[in-house]
């Protein structure tokens, strides 16, 4: 992130030197051709010449950083977007697993579970709702993993 501050203060120094260095060839521009009028010899306006082709390098080199920096500043964006889409992916992952178990687990903790199970040993439906719960989960799982949605993490 330091970094990232870093180009971009950079970045907005950069533009302030590109305004100021066009307004500097904007003023030596009429400089030249007032040069006459003003009183200039023909090595003032040498000189006065010199100054403008520094001044144009000068603002071409600060529109080539601030491409070079506006393009950086691109990629480190299009790199934590990419990032994000990878987290995403897996909280999707993660939400399509459980969201099944959910639904049961609310049966399951309501008063129609009990009318459903009533001749059964609750210790025995309970463990069945359990064993039900960790199936669809697993299957939920398995299913997601073959689609593709879900890549298997290796261990390092």
């Amino acid at each position: 992130n330091k970094s990232l501050v870093n180009m971009v203060s950079l970045l907005k120094s950069l533009t302030y030197y590109e305004s100021a260095t066009s307004a500097n060839q904007v003023l030596l521009l009429r400089l030249r051709n007032d040069a006459r009028r003003i009183g200039f010899n023909t090595e003032e306006e040498e000189f006065l010449e010199d100054i403008s082709v520094e001044n144009k390098q000068c603002d071409n080199l600060a529109n080539i950083y601030a491409g070079i920096l506006t393009g950086m500043s691109d990629a480190r964006v299009s790199v934590v977007s990419n990032n994000l889409a990878v987290i995403m992916k897996y909280l999707a992952v993660i939400n399509v697993v459980f969201m099944p178990l959910t639904v049961i687990t609310g049966l399951g903790g309501m008063s129609e579970f009990t009318m459903m199970t009533e001749g059964l040993w609750w210790p025995h439906a309970y463990s069945a709702l359990v064993l039900v719960m960790v199936l669809i989960g697993y299957v939920t799982y398995l299913l997601v993993r073959r689609i593709g949605a879900a890549p298997v993490p290796r261990r390092r």
